[in-house]
């Protein structure tokens, strides 16, 4: 980019020089940051892995929460009352057996009559 012949070329004073020269920096530095964001913006292999995690974490954080809601809302009451149920089928299996062959006849019949 030479200059024309025969043009006169305006004195610079070192004040402006300098000016020129951190005006042309900063704007190398701007035009730095944009190149890296726009490779950034392209970088589809990247981008999908964060996307990957930060999804990871989102269902790892709601496993969490729904499993601790779980734990909060079962009663106590509920484990007790298998071993309740259990200790009475220890003490009258006989019981227990009749009624498991009802239920067990019951579902037989019905099974049968759907064919």
């Amino acid at each position: 980019m030479g200059e024309e012949q025969g043009a006169v070329s305006a004195p610079v004073d070192a004040g402006d020089a300098a000016q020129l020269r951190a005006n042309i920096e900063e704007t190398r530095e701007d035009l730095g940051d944009t190149v890296a964001a726009l490779a950034e913006k392209t970088d589809v292999k990247g981008r999908a892995k964060e996307k990957l995690s930060g999804v990871r974490d989102s269902v790892s954080a709601k496993r969490t929460e729904v499993t601790d809601r779980a734990r909060e809302t079962t009663p106590d009451g509920a484990g007790s009352a298998l071993a309740t149920v259990q200790a009475q089928v220890e003490r009258n299996p006989l019981v227990t057996a009749a009624v498991a062959a009802l239920i067990g006849g019951f579902l037989v019949g019905r099974l049968t009559k759907r064919r």
